[in-house]
């Protein structure tokens, strides 16, 4: 699997550096927290989209390979590794964007 993109990695750096101001915080630091936040969760939609996108173009190159029985064997094996590859990717990123949207629920609970 491919190592986290810069997006992720700001997500992560983010979250471990804001947490702590979710309990006691000030609300003008907590405001700033979410408006920061809003545009990371914007790019990791983004990203969760686009990586979605391509093992869902993989999924359908593999399908019409398996029905085309000219396909060789080698190319079949070599699209579905690509196929799992993506989807694996695409998995995280979902997650990635997942769990930071539960952070920015918590944020947005402290904003209250």
């Amino acid at each position: 699997m491919d190592e986290r993109s810069n997006i992720e990695q700001q997500a992560k750096d983010f979250v471990e550096e804001n947490r702590l101001l979710l309990d006691g915080g000030e609300p003008v630091a907590i405001n700033r927290v979410f408006t920061l936040g809003a545009r990371i969760s914007v790019a990791l939609s983004a990203e969760a989209v686009e990586a979605a996108n391509e093992a869902t173009e993989a999924t359908e190159k593999v399908t019409k390979a398996v029905r085309n029985r000219s396909t060789p064997a080698v190319e079949l094996n070599r699209l579905e590794k690509k196929r799992k590859k993506l989807t694996e990717i695409a998995a995280r990123k979902r997650q990635w964007f997942e769990e930071f949207d539960d952070f920015m629920k918590e944020v947005e609970a402290a904003r209250q």
